[in-house]
């Protein structure tokens, strides 16, 4: 895989909406590659639901170019898809599980972008009630 000039990557992406400056940086990191020549594609671990009702083809289209930056490869909500990456990214927390049951995945990173516990508050043993 060293002598490749080109690899497959699936980047695992929590539900997003305008404006996160997360998925921005991911965004834009996975457009920039694409411009090198890599193939990118983009997995929704949308566990909840909270994206349920928007078809993958609008949230590339529309959501994802718009928000936040051009991409070319497709993108999929959930897994049923899967056709292996040389690269396979966790982008959260969230994103771990699913990232790591991608079949056929050479290999497989996690891209640290924000300090996470700052989202989710810890748990005080004192208030657990």
């Amino acid at each position: 895989m060293a002598d490749r000039d080109r690899l497959r990557l699936a980047l695992v992406i929590p539900p997003f909406t305008q404006g996160s400056g997360g998925h921005n940086t991911l965004f834009q990191i996975l457009s920039r590659l694409e411009s090198r020549g890599h193939t990118c594609s983009v997995w929704l671990a949308d566990y909840h639901g909270h994206m349920r009702d928007v078809w993958p083809a609008v949230m590339m289209r529309y959501e994802i170019n718009d928000f936040f930056a051009p991409i070319k490869g497709p993108v999929y909500k959930g897994f049923d898809a899967g056709q292996g990456a040389d690269v396979a990214i966790a982008t959260g927390w969230q994103t771990v599980h699913a990232m790591l049951a991608l079949e056929h995945c050479r290999a497989r990173a996690y891209v640290v972008n924000d300090h996470e516990p700052e989202f989710y508050a810890a748990l005080d043993g004192a208030h657990v009630g």
